[in-house]
């Protein structure tokens, strides 16, 4: 979307690569910092065997990342469904028991202060 995509398009693509790029790298940080083990309710597989870690929530600092970034270049129908995205992926990851509340609360929080730091450098 950033190379290919005139106008809007490619600053909606700026943001969602520099977001993406931005929040994985402080929740990837964090993770080795805090190593915190993961519900015994994980099960084996993927997320244990590459990420073994769940403070914070990459997920949810991702998601809440981009909702912050993109909020303000979104109509309305488009933040409502941003939004609803958000919460069934955040309570799916508690529900599937690869994280406790308190992973993805943080990553909330975290990832929408990168949200609103990139806003605030003026990305264009």
């Amino acid at each position: 979307m950033w190379w290919c995509t005139p106008g809007t398009g490619a600053v909606l693509g700026k943001r969602l690569f520099l977001v993406s790029l931005g929040t994985s790298l402080v929740s990837l940080g964090l993770k080795s910092l805090f190593r915190r083990s993961r519900p015994t309710a994980a099960r084996g597989g993927f997320y244990l065997t590459l990420d073994q870690h769940s403070f914070p929530s990459g997920h949810a600092t991702r998601s809440a990342g981009v909702i912050v970034t993109l909020w303000p270049l979104l109509p309305e129908p488009v933040r409502a469904a941003l939004l609803l995205w958000g919460l069934v992926l955040n309570a799916c990851r508690i529900g599937l028991g690869l994280h406790f509340p308190s992973d993805v609360l943080a990553g909330l929080v975290i990832g929408s202060a990168v949200g609103l730091l990139l806003r605030r450098v003026g990305l264009r």
